[in-house]
């Protein structure tokens, strides 16, 4: 009785957003410069594979729903905004109770722009429940908590040159069944860049990254312990007057500090482009090629790409789609992944408040890992509001 009643609140939640249709201001407004939205989300999701397995498939019906609070502090008033959002996911299963769940999400971000100098920090809090790729246990969703602190900062020396520098530390924690399988691990991230005018569009500049992967030490670990050096050369802002956005093209090692392992090598890629088609259609463009560490530790190499599309069929409805395409090659095995995916979707957005989504996702990875390949296709409706 208790999980009808939670079924019968998500489906009123989302016939609720689908008959808000009026512009509103935030829930409550503190003096000239604070708001305090709610923000939050409900969804079902019919999905035929949940654990992402060759055999054995497990299908189920998910309902979410995730009440949160958000509060902005800055409105554009002065030079530094804060934000700061709390999201309570609540998830249940239809009949796969033992994945029932409750996730909490909490993150603070702030921005600074001056004159010479603008900035952005951050920290998150995210708990999470899925599988992916190459972070798979046959028969259960693996749960994760992941913190993160990032901070990036970009200084103008003159109007033609600037330097920007940034640092990223990353912890994922692995909860539950997964904890005495896949390792722990800490990543810590700093780039830098130098950026030259070439035009009052467009900048050219040179990078470097570093980023140190920790492995924790336990049995099933594979204890590589990375530590990565990227040299690239950078484009960013508008390549032509419909495309625009970031080009990285460069080259990176990767060397391992534990295992007797020989140093790896290879291009390094980070393209992140948007090509307006026409008035109605966008389109962005990613392609990445960049090194990972598999749920045991085990070393990457991702090379793929992503095209997605919007279509406005008026002002008020949106069709979506992506066609994506993952090459993982583990560089301490003989294993070697193919990962496909396509996607289709709908959107509903009458204002800036509310939003419904409607979407199709398949799913499927060819593996020469014995009991690695699978596919899965996902079918949702989500509601969202920020009001």
């Amino acid at each position: 009785m208790k999980k009808l009643r939670y079924y019968l609140s998500v489906l009123g939640f989302i016939t609720c957003l689908s008959l808000f249709s009026v512009s509103g201001a935030p829930m409550v407004s503190i003096g000239s410069n604070m708001d305090l939205f709610f923000n939050g989300s409900g969804g079902i999701q019919l999905n035929d594979n949940l654990t992402l397995d060759e055999d054995g498939e497990v299908s189920d019906t998910i309902f979410t729903l995730k009440p949160g609070i958000e509060l902005d502090i800055g409105r554009g008033a002065t030079n530094a905004n804060l934000n700061v959002l709390y999201q309570y996911d609540i998830r249940r299963f239809s009949s796969e109770n033992q994945f029932d769940n409750e996730l909490n999400t909490f993150i603070v971000s702030g921005s600074y722009a001056g004159a010479k100098f603008e900035g952005t920090a951050a920290y998150s809090f995210i708990q999470d429940q899925s599988n992916s790729q190459s972070v798979n246990i046959a028969g259960s969703l693996i749960e994760t908590d992941n913190v993160r602190y990032h901070a990036e900062g970009e200084y103008q020396f003159s109007p033609k040159t600037s330097v920007r520098v940034g640092g990223t530390f990353l912890d994922i924690a692995y909860k539950g069944g997964a904890a005495p399988v896949l390792p722990d691990r800490e990543i810590i991230t700093v780039p830098v860049d130098f950026y030259y005018a070439m035009t009052p569009k467009l900048d050219v500049g040179v990078g470097y990254v570093y980023r140190d992967t920790t492995i924790e030490d336990q049995p099933n670990a594979v204890r590589n312990n990375p530590l990565d050096h990227t040299v690239r050369l950078n484009l960013r802002g508008e390549l032509t007057p419909k495309l625009s956005g970031t080009v990285g093209l460069g080259y990176q090692v990767r060397e391992f500090r534990k295992g007797n392992l020989d140093d790896e090598g290879g291009a390094s890629i980070d393209v992140d482009l948007d090509w307006e088609a026409t008035p109605k259609f966008n389109v962005g463009i990613g392609i990445f090629s960049d090194f990972n560490s598999a749920g045991t530790g085990e070393s990457i190499q991702d090379v793929g790409f992503n095209l997605d599309g919007a279509y406005a069929m008026n002002p008020v409805w949106f069709l979506t789609g992506i066609v994506g395409y993952n090459k993982a090659d583990y560089n301490t095995s003989a294993r070697e992944d193919d990962l496909w995916r396509a996607g289709i979707g709908i959107n509903w957005v009458p204002n800036d408040y509310v939003q419904v989504r409607a979407a199709y996702d398949y799913l499927e990875n060819d593996s020469n890992l014995t009991g690695a390949s699978w596919k899965n296709n996902t079918l949702g409706l989500t509601a969202s509001l920020r009001y």
